[in-house]
Order: C-alpha cells, then sequence, then structure tokens
C-alpha cells in the first residue's frame, strides 16, 4: 500500500489531487540544487548572450525563444544546450530567421560545462510551452546569480518565487513580443538583472539537500510509524 506520494511543488499536488489522488496523502517536498562553489560563477569572455538548456522538443518554446530572438538587434545572441526530436527544425528556423551568426546550437554539453555557461549568461531562458511540474533548470541558474527568463506556466512561479522579489520574470507563454521585450530589457538594465540574480541566488540557497532529505526520511518514518 503506498501511503503518501510526493509532489516538488504545490502545483504538482494540485495535479495529482485533481487526477484523484487523496489531498491529505499528497504532500509537498521540492527539489534541491547543490551548491555554487565559487571557481563555478565566472563570467565567460565573449559577447554577452542569452542561454537555454534543456530538451528540443515543440513543448519547451524553443520556437519562441528563436522568434522573439529575430525581433532584436544584432548585439542579442543565443547559445542552445541540448538535443532532441526538434534539432533539425529548429536549426532550419533559425536559418529561414536569418539567425545562423547570433545562435549557437551546443548540443549536449558535461556538466562542468553546462554550469560555466550558466554562470556567464545574461539570463537563463525557460519558454515551456506545457507545464512544468518543477522547473530545475531555472533553479539551477537561479544558484549561479543569474536571472532567469520563465513561462508564467505550471510549478516555474513556485521556484522562481514571487513577481516583485523574485529570480527574474515570469512571462506569457508563447508571446513572443512580451519574449523580446523582456531580453531587451534584461539587456538594457543591467543592474535590475543583477538584482534579480542576487534575488534568486538566495532564493535558490534555501533549497539544499539537507532540507530535501529531512522532508524525505521524516515522511519515511511517518509512513512506517503508520504502518
Amino acid at each position: 500500500t503506498v501511503r503518501y506520494f510526493i509532489a516538488p511543488t504545490q502545483f504538482g499536488k494540485d495535479l495529482f489531487v485533481e487526477a484523484g489522488f487523496p489531498e491529505e496523502r499528497v504532500r509537498v517536498i521540492p527539489y534541491f540544487v547543490a551548491p555554487v562553489l565559487p571557481d563555478q560563477s565566472t563570467r565567460a569572455s565573449g559577447p554577452p548572450y542569452f542561454l537555454y538548456v534543456g530538451r528540443l522538443s515543440p513543448e519547451k518554446g524553443v520556437a519562441v525563444l528563436l522568434q522573439a530572438l529575430a525581433r532584436l538587434g544584432p548585439e542579442f545572441y543565443l547559445k542552445i544546450v541540448g538535443g532532441g526530436p526538434q534539432d533539425r527544425e529548429l536549426k532550419a528556423l533559425a536559418e529561414k530567421l536569418h539567425l545562423l551568426d547570433r545562435v549557437e546550437f551546443l548540443d549536449h554539453r558535461s556538466r562542468s560545462e553546462v554550469q560555466k555557461l550558466m554562470s556567464g549568461a545574461l539570463a537563463v531562458c525557460v519558454p515551456s510551452l506545457w507545464y512544468e511540474v518543477f522547473g530545475l533548470v531555472a533553479l539551477e541558474a537561479m544558484s549561479y546569480g543569474v536571472p532567469v527568463l520563465a513561462s508564467k506556466i505550471g510549478g516555474l512561479s513556485e521556484v522562481m518565487g514571487p513577481p516583485v522579489g523574485g529570480g527574474g520574470w515570469l512571462i506569457k507563454p508563447g508571446d513572443v513580443e512580451a519574449w523580446s521585450e523582456q531580453m531587451k530589457y534584461v539587456m538594457d538594465h543591467p543592474r535590475e538583472a543583477d538584482e534579480a540574480g542576487r534575488r534568486g541566488a538566495a532564493r535558490a540557497s534555501e533549497f539544499t539537500v539537507e532540507r530535501h532529505y529531512r522532508a524525505v526520511i521524516g515522511l519515511y518514518d511517518r509512513a512506517v510509524n503508520q504502518a
């Protein structure tokens, strides 16, 4: 018998409950992020860039990001880390939008390479069109003090914090104009972007492995005692 189910966000719990799971048996225990070591948070050289890290598939909204970039000036660059079924389609779209000189498709990268890319980015973009139950990449970016631009959908708002005072900005999913405007805002307002990064780092520091471990073990103990 399953006594408890774990969801990483309240949004995830709500999905369980809507599907018929007993509310009292679904507990929210957020994921965690490893602490950032000093030598991991160094800025990369070269022109400033936005970064996407994740699967290349339609629900992730990378096409929206490319379309938003196409509305911006030549000083805006985007690096894309990851692979997936939409790889060729997105490269073709970048070519169609005349973005090949401003977009780098970096395929899969090692964890250390991703860490360096994250720490050097103007912002990490999470343009999802479908629910993210948590959005771990957003939390990882926040842990490096990098602001996050994310779709206002699913559990992402819980990860990033309140609309005012959180670790970045939430944007309407699929809204190309809104995405381009927010990217331009980050580029044009470095002080505000840095402040969002600092707030995000402070928030990310609350999502520790120790806190996660205590919550999970506490729930196991509770389940065992009820057996």
